[in-house]
């Protein structure tokens, strides 16, 4: 599991966001053909469950306690800031890295259908509450920094698999529309 999420964190930016677009498409292809399927809100709650834990995975559950890395950083956008003041590559990684941990859950919940009373805002805030709950373990048992920056980036991954995969499935949405009418 380690050796996965190194080759992934090692990933070249474009080719992560380019996943981002192929993994927003094909969850909008599946709502469009599945969501009035009695299984899709049980196989979606799994997709929805399995992207929970992996987000836990490379941010606690990968992770060995040690003494010296409890450090909270409060500041935001301290990365963003820092990639531009030293031009160094990793900081920008970092920041694109956060939301790739939180995107596929924004991608598993435009997938629900609508017999799932979830507001799209009660999901933002679960995303939220989810990366802070993330942030706060990893200072407590020492496990990293923890940082502003990790949970606005982390929510903004979630925040833009959910408007991305949403807009795409809208397109075929309207675009079937278009063409049911030409048939007619």
């Amino acid at each position: 599991m380690r050796h996965l999420i190194r080759n992934i964190y090692c990933m070249d930016k474009g080719v992560v966001l380019l996943a981002f677009v192929v993994l927003s498409l094909l969850c909008a292809v599946y709502k469009f053909l599945f969501q009035s399927k009695k299984f899709n809100n049980s196989l979606v709650g799994v997709a929805f469950a399995f992207c929970v834990a992996m987000a836990l995975g490379p941010s606690i559950l990968t992770r060995f306690a040690d003494a010296y890395t409890r450090e909270l950083a409060l500041e935001p956008f301290r990365s963003i800031k820092l990639y531009f003041h030293t031009g160094y590559e990793e900081w920008l990684r970092v920041l694109v890295m956060n939301m790739a941990m939180f995107y596929p859950l924004g991608c598993a919940f435009a997938c629900f259908n609508k017999q799932v009373n979830i507001k799209p805002w009660m999901f933002f805030c679960f995303s939220f509450l989810l990366s802070v709950a993330i942030e706060t373990v990893q200072y407590i048992f020492s496990l990293g920094v923890s940082e502003t920056d990790d949970v606005i980036f982390n929510t903004l991954g979630a925040v833009l698999g959910y408007l991305i995969t949403f807009l795409f499935y809208k397109m075929f949405e309207k675009s079937a529309k278009g063409n049911t009418k030409l048939e007619n």
